[in-house]
Order: C-alpha cells, then structure tokens, then sequence
C-alpha cells in the first residue's frame, strides 16, 4: 500500500487549481483589432456561434470545431486533475479543498449574460463524456508505466 504524503496532496491540489483557473476562468483571447478579450472558454464557443450564426452548417464546424475541442480538452484536463486530487485525499485520509475558482465568471461575456447559457454549452460539448475517456485513457497510461 502506497503512503499518500501531505506534499503529494498539496501538489495535486495545485495542478488542480491551475487547470480550473485555466479551464473556467477568463483568458486574454487577441482580437483582429490588436485588443484583447478577457473571456472564458464556455464564453468563447458561445460567442463563436453568435458571431457566426449566419454561416453554413460546414463553415461553422469547420471554425469552432478546433475552439469547441481545445475547451472540451482544458475542461476535461481540470476535471481529471480534480478526480486524482480528491482520490489522494481519500487514500490520504484528507479533506478535500474546493480548487475551482470561487463564484461564477466574471468574463466579458458572462457578466454581460444570464450563466445559464453556460450549462447548455457544457451539455452541447459533452464534457462529461470526455472527462471519462481522459480518465480512462489516464489509468491505461498509469496501468502501462507500472
């Protein structure tokens, strides 16, 4: 049996907190005009859509296809780094600490809009679905490297 040590707990704690931060919170995204949007990835398929509403069906996955995997990915990267740190916590006898980022978004988009845009997102980019294959995938590599 493996002895699950408080710098191992921590350390996964903070490789969770900075996943969340980058899955959830808001990201300097560069505009055409040189600016910059602070906004998070839930805001910014979002507003991909918006944007390009008027387009065909292909032109559509052909440009947020790659927006909606790269936030599906530092969604799914969070979550799996939230599943192994509560797991250690648990072998640890630890509490886990919430490493999400307290309250709701504050990006551009989600203070100009209702958060409950968001859940249908998350539901379109079937991110649970995802998470389970990054963990499985996951245990496979862990499985192999034992």
């Amino acid at each position: 049996m493996n002895i699950i040590t408080p710098a191992q707990i921590m350390a996964a704690y903070n490789n969770a907190k900075v996943l969340c931060e980058q899955a959830y919170r808001a990201q300097p995204v560069p505009q055409k005009d040189g600016s910059f949007l602070s906004i998070c990835w839930i805001s910014r398929v979002d507003r991909a859509y918006t944007l390009l509403a008027d387009k065909d069906k292909e032109t559509q996955e052909k440009l947020i296809g790659p927006l909606e995997r790269d936030a599906v990915k530092a969604i799914a990267a969070a979550e799996v780094a939230v599943m192994e740190y509560v797991e250690l916590c648990k072998q640890g006898e630890r509490k886990p600490q919430s490493p999400y980022p307290p309250g709701i978004c504050d990006c551009d988009e989600c203070r100009k809009k209702d958060q409950s845009f968001a859940i249908a997102i998350a539901k379109k980019l079937n991110i649970q679905e995802y998470v389970k294959q990054a963990k499985r995938e996951a245990l496979q590599e862990m499985q192999v490297a034992a």
